[in-house]
C-alpha cells in the first residue's frame, strides 16, 4: 500500500483565505465572507467562524463577495449571528451581495442575520 497523500493540497486553505479578516482605518475588524457559502463549504467555514466570536464587541461582516449561498450557508450565518448577539456583541454589515440578500429574504432570515444593520464602509 502506498503512503502517498490522497490530496496534494489543503482543502481548508481556500476557505480560510477567502474568509479573511481585514482592518479598517478606524481599527475595526471586518470579516469578509467567501464567494461561495453552500453546504459544501459550510462545515469548513464553521471552523473559521468559531474563531471569530467576540464578546461585548462589534463584528462587521462583509458579504459583498458572496456569489453562491444556500440554506446551509444561511443557517450557519444565522447561528453565528445569534451566538454573537447572545454574547452581547454588535453585528453590522458593510456589504451584502444580491444572492445573500435574496436567499435571506426567501428563508425569512433578514432579521436573524441583522441585514438591516448596515455599517459605513471604511
Amino acid at each position: 500500500m502506498s503512503n502517498k497523500p490522497v490530496m496534494s493540497h489543503d482543502p481548508l486553505a481556500a476557505v480560510a483565505e477567502s474568509a479573511a479578516d481585514t482592518e479598517t482605518p478606524a481599527g475595526d475588524t471586518v470579516l469578509s465572507l467567501p464567494d461561495s457559502l453552500t453546504i459544501v463549504e459550510a462545515g469548513d467555514f464553521h471552523q473559521v467562524l468559531s474563531g471569530r466570536v467576540v464578546e461585548q464587541g462589534e463584528l462587521r461582516i462583509d458579504g459583498a463577495a458572496v456569489e453562491s449561498i444556500d440554506g446551509a450557508g444561511l443557517q450557519l450565518l444565522a447561528a453565528f449571528v445569534r451566538e454573537l448577539v447572545g454574547k452581547s456583541s454588535v453585528v453590522s454589515w458593510v456589504g451584502v451581495s444580491e444572492p445573500l440578500a435574496q436567499g435571506a429574504a426567501l428563508l425569512g432570515l433578514e432579521d436573524a442575520l441583522q441585514l438591516n444593520n448596515r455599517a459605513e464602509a471604511a
